[in-house]
């Protein structure tokens, strides 16, 4: 009866603590977060050269006003004679 004594030598069961120090790594993932914040800002600075451009266009249509002087075309009017 003294051989069953050898049952009691399962311990080494206990030595699977090395499963949690590996689950503990997968909360370093938080860096993927920050580099998408980087990747969302620049999509912003984008944005603003975009209203830069449009501003530019804007001054052109200004531009044309000054065509306004075509008007004094209508002096042509009275030259009958440049109906060549």
């Amino acid at each position: 009866g003294d051989d069953n004594k050898m049952n009691g030598d399962n311990k080494m069961n206990g030595d699977n603590k090395m499963n949690g120090d590996n689950n503990k790594m997968n909360g370093d993932n938080k860096m993927n977060g920050d580099d998408n914040k980087i990747n969302g800002d620049g999509n912003n600075k984008n944005g603003d050269d975009n209203k830069i451009n449009g501003d530019g266009n804007n001054k052109n249509g200004d531009d044309n006003k000054n065509c306004d002087d075509n008007k004094n075309c209508d002096d042509n009017k009275n030259c009958d004679d440049n109906k060549i």
